[in-house]
Parts: structure tokens; C-alpha cells; sequence
């Protein structure tokens, strides 16, 4: 035993056996290096590990900082199928510092040009800065030893100094581009779109998300061809930013088109992952975090505690909470048709698409009866995209069934589009409403405070089963942050309205629930009433001024 304790500690012995590993080693990193140049997404995981080393083990091919996740193969199998070409059309969503960049911008690009070094790759994402930095990465990797080992011909071309923009020798090149910057005779075989908003607030601007589809369209496709696959990936904080927009089947613009997202693959990666398809195919246990030794529970709990729309935006992958923004799911009360009372008043409300900048918004025209308890019952409801004549109509058929004490609409709206020919189609039909001009002062949240207490009281019922119900419902939920808002701003006009109006009032015995007037008015529709119903509301307004000054 001592013999054998001698000879493993002699330094020769102990040469000799560290010279066999080395050789092992060197015979592992070329089977390594062999398998990195394939195709798939076991090469590309080959390459990585190659290219992240262990620091204590620099010559081990088999220790690595990069350690693979279920998350990390999903995107890697991506990358992969980008590069065969087997998926030109590519989307992702995933929770940030979980690997995106490092697997996507920096050794995804290099593994996809090293193997295709004639290929013309265009990379953009919010601004230059963050091309530039980008750019580094890549570089960086481009220059390593490794790097040059696995792909011998993928040499930059001398003088290609840039951080923006490389070019081999074989022909093809790289250029890293801020999303305002132009490509103007830069062909490319593949676009890679990281991260097109820089934040949360340029994601939620209108403005911003009506550019970053413009510069999809007239910069980044206008640079591919019919062969060009195009990889997408960024944070969903709105569901019409550029995922929503080109992948989502419920997006109104694909609604209209449904060819248009049948050639995209979108995959979610949300953290934990709740859906149990989701997990059996990551081979993770449904609720488990993506990562549980960087992200547990207890932290994402943590991160849902501190901002409910940012955690839903940043570690699920969903633009608003299930829960809701400002209006809860367990505001939104249903009745059935057996339950809605006799006795209503009726008042109506509208919002018109007349803006240039609402191509995709549809008018909605609501009626509501208001019972005894104050109580607001939604009786009727049209949601459609027509022109001014088609709505007119449909409005006065609603004011001709119901007799609403008033119809209120945005003032701007009112006055740009219907007032008029509203006016003109009434008098030539014997239809006579009160029409009032809402205020358009102050922004959709504020404008939706009276319509969000009403709903927290319950004092607004939807009838269960209407075909109007879902869409309204995920409206809702979305407010402020969804796509569209169009039954939301027309409740709110009515919220408003009824704030300081009336209720039915009570009437003994069992009532018919006509819409007539009981409490000693002129006669309902009549020229004398419209005046009697204006002096009412004018009176309930002047009221409601002076209690606010007391």
C-alpha cells in the first residue's frame, strides 16, 4: 500500500497521467469541434459550450460555463431552424436575464455566419448604442481562437473594423442597426429583430407602435426576399406591438386577414410554466420556474408583488394581467334575460372611429336601462366597422326601439363626423333624441373613473351570452394598455353621464317596463318632453356643481 501511495504521488507518475488527459482532451475538443460545425441544435449548444469554457478547466471541452436549460434548447432548436431554413417566419417572448441575448445576438449570429460565411445578415433592434454594443459581442467571438478553428473559413476582411458592420472574405457580412436607422441597399438573407422598443413607455405609445410597424414594413421587409427568414424577439408589453400585430389570431388586422400569421411559429416562454402542455414538453413539472436556481418562486412572487402589469409583461409573456389593469374580472357582473326588471329609464351612448389614426377601431352604440337602486343594465349593443351613413342608421333604430332619455357621444366626434347628417337623418325620420356633446377633456383613464366606481359597486350588469360579451370582457381587462378601447370609452360616456342623473322611479304594483314616462312629464318622444327631459338634466348638473362647492 505504501508502494502504491509512493508512485501516485511521483511527480513523473503524475506528469504522465496528466499528459494522457491532455490527449483525451485534445481528442474530445476535435469530435467537440467536428460536431459544432453540424446542423441542429445539438451543434449550436457544441459551439457555445466551446466558445464559454470553464475558467478552471480551460482545455476540458467537457466543462463549461454555459449550462443548459429547457428554455436555452427551445431557443437554440429556433436558431437551428432559422438557419436550415426550416422556419422563415420565428417569434419568441421569454423573461429577461434568462439567456436571450447571449443565445440569439451574440453566439446564435456567430454559429449561423460561421457555417454560411457568404450570407448578408441584417441585425436591428431599438437604438444605435445598443447595435454598437451588440456588434462587440459578435465580434468578440468572431476573433477567438476557437471560433477560427471551427469555422477556418469565416474570416473577416481586413480593414473590417466597424462595430456595426462586418464583412468576410467568402462574401458575406453583418450589420448592426438601430431601429431609425436606415438599410437602404443592403440586401439580406436573414433579419434578426432583438428587442424593437427600449422600454415599457415606448411600448405602450401609439405613436411609437404605429412607427415600429412602419419601419417593419417599409425597412425590414422591403430588405428580404422570398427566402429571407425573419426571427423576432422582445418583451410582449402591449398586444399590438410587432409579436401581436404579425402572430396573434385575435388581433383585429388578422381578424380581417387570417393568411396573414399562418407563416409565423411563435413559441411563449413564460415563468413559472402553467400550462401543462407547456411544461410536459420541457420536461418540467407544471407551476416549476424556467430556472429556479437564478428565478425561484419566491422571487418572481416578489417581482408580481412590486408591479402586476410588469410581471405579466415581463416574466409571462402576456401584455396585461389576467386580473386586469383597473377594471377586475370580478367587476364585470352578467345577468339573465328573466332577471332584468321592468321598470328603466333609458339612456344611450356611442363612440365613433372618425380619426385618421383609427383605422382598425369599430364604433359601439349602448344602451342602458336604469333601474329603481341605480342600477345600470346594458339592454343593447352595436360594435361594428361601418361608414357614417350604416351607424346613423343603426343609432336612430336604437333611439326609435328604446326612447333614451339622452345620447351622449365625444363632443370632437359629434362634430367632426354624425352631428349633421345625425340631425338631418332624425328630422326626415320623426326621431327625436337628446344628443349631448361629452366632454373629450382629460385622458381614457380619467374619463373612465365614473365607469370603474359604478363596476366596483356592481351597478353595472352585461347580459350573459350576448355575442358583444367576450370582446367587451377582454377590453376590460386590458384597459388602458390594449389595443383597442372602443366599448370602454363608450361606457364611459354613459358612467359620466349617469353620475348625476336618476334612476326609474318606483311605481306601485306590477308595471309593464315600457319605456314611457311616469312622474307627471309630457308625453315620451315629443318635441315638449325633449325640452322637459333637457331642463331635467340641466337641473341634476347645477345640483351636482353646488354640492361639489359645499
Amino acid at each position: 500500500m505504501a508502494a502504491a501511495h509512493a508512485r501516485k504521488h511521483d511527480p513523473e507518475i503524475q506528469r504522465k497521467v496528466a499528459e494522457a488527459q491532455r490527449e483525451l482532451w485534445a481528442v474530445d475538443r476535435a469530435l467537440k469541434i467536428q460536431k459544432a460545425r453540424g446542423s441542429g441544435f445539438e451543434a449550436l449548444q457544441a459551439f457555445i459550450e466551446l466558445c464559454m469554457p470553464d475558467p478552471e478547466e480551460p482545455d476540458n471541452p467537457a466543462a463549461s460555463l454555459f449550462v443548459v436549460k429547457p428554455h436555452h434548447r427551445v431557443l437554440m432548436e429556433m436558431v437551428a431552424a432559422v438557419e436550415a431554413k426550416k422556419s422563415l417566419r420565428s417569434s419568441c417572448s421569454m423573461p429577461p436575464q434568462h439567456g436571450k441575448s447571449l443565445i440569439l445576438a451574440r453566439y446564435g449570429l456567430a454559429w449561423i455566419l460561421g457555417r454560411n460565411p457568404h450570407m448578408r445578415v441584417l441585425f436591428a433592434t431599438y437604438a444605435d448604442s445598443l447595435a454598437e454594443t451588440r456588434g462587440d459581442e459578435l465580434r468578440a467571438v468572431l476573433q477567438m481562437e476557437i471560433y477560427r478553428q471551427i469555422f477556418p473559413k469565416a474570416v473577416l476582411k481586413r480593414g473590417s473594423q466597424s462595430k456595426t458592420e462586418m464583412v468576410f472574405e467568402a462574401g458575406g457580412s453583418i450589420n448592426l442597426v438601430g431601429r431609425g436607422t436606415g438599410t437602404t441597399g443592403r440586401p439580406c438573407d436573414l433579419f434578426v429583430i432583438d428587442d424593437p422598443y427600449k422600454d415599457q413607455e415606448e411600448a405602450l405609445s401609439a405613436a411609437t407602435l404605429r412607427k415600429v410597424k412602419d419601419w417593419y414594413s417599409s425597412v425590414v421587409f422591403s430588405r428580404c426576399h422570398a427566402l429571407t427568414p425573419i426571427l423576432l424577439v422582445h418583451t410582449r408589453w402591449n398586444e399590438d406591438d410587432l409579436i401581436g400585430w404579425l402572430t396573434d389570431p385575435h388581433h383585429p388586422d388578422n381578424r380581417a386577414d387570417p393568411d396573414r400569421i399562418k407563416a409565423w411559429k411563435h413559441v411563449n416562454l413564460p415563468t413559472p410554466v402553467d400550462d401543462p402542455k407547456l411544461a410536459k414538453a420541457l420536461g418540467l413539472p407544471v407551476g416549476s420556474p424556467l430556472w429556479p436556481e437564478r428565478f425561484p418562486l419566491h422571487h418572481l412572487a416578489e417581482a408580481k408583488r412590486n408591479d402586476p402589469r410588469v410581471y405579466a409583461a415581463l416574466y409571462q409573456g402576456r401584455p396585461t394581467p389576467e386580473d386586469g389593469a383597473m377594471f377586475r374580472a370580478d367587476m364585470i357582473v352578467t345577468y339573465r334575460p328573466e332577471e332584468l326588471p321592468k321598470n328603466l329609464r333609458y339612456y344611450a351612448a356611442s363612440d365613433h372611429a372618425v380619426r385618421a389614426n383609427q383605422r382598425a377601431d369599430a364604433t359601439v352604440l349602448l344602451v342602458v336601462g336604469v333601474d329603481e337602486e341605480n342600477t345600470a343594465w346594458v339592454v343593447d349593443c352595436w360594435w361594428d366597422r361601418k361608414t357614417t351613413d350604416v351607424v346613423v342608421e343603426a343609432m336612430i333604430d336604437m333611439m326609435q326601439k328604446w326612447n333614451p332619455l339622452w345620447w351622449r357621444a365625444g363632443a370632437d366626434q359629434i362634430a367632426r363626423s354624425i352631428g349633421p347628417f345625425l340631425r338631418k337623418r332624425m328630422l326626415e325620420r320623426r326621431v327625436f333624441c337628446n344628443v349631448i356633446e361629452s366632454s373629450e377633456a382629460g385622458d381614457k383613464v380619467q374619463k373612465a373613473q365614473s365607469l370603474l366606481g359604478r363596476m366596483a359597486m356592481k351597478k353595472l350588469r352585461l347580459p350573459a351570452g350576448a355575442p358583444w360579451l367576450v370582446e367587451a370582457r377582454a377590453e376590460l381587462l386590458k384597459f388602458p394598455h390594449g389595443k383597442h378601447d372602443d366599448w370602454v370609452d363608450a361606457a364611459s360616456h354613459l358612467g359620466r353621464g349617469l353620475r348625476t342623473l336618476w334612476g326609474a322611479a318606483a311605481r306601485p304594483g306590477n308595471g309593464t317596463g315600457a319605456p314611457a314616462n311616469d312622474d307627471g312629464g309630457p308625453k315620451v318622444g315629443t318635441l315638449q318632453w325633449i325640452k322637459w327631459a333637457s331642463d331635467r338634466e340641466r337641473e341634476a348638473r347645477l345640483r351636482a356643481r353646488r354640492l361639489r362647492r359645499m
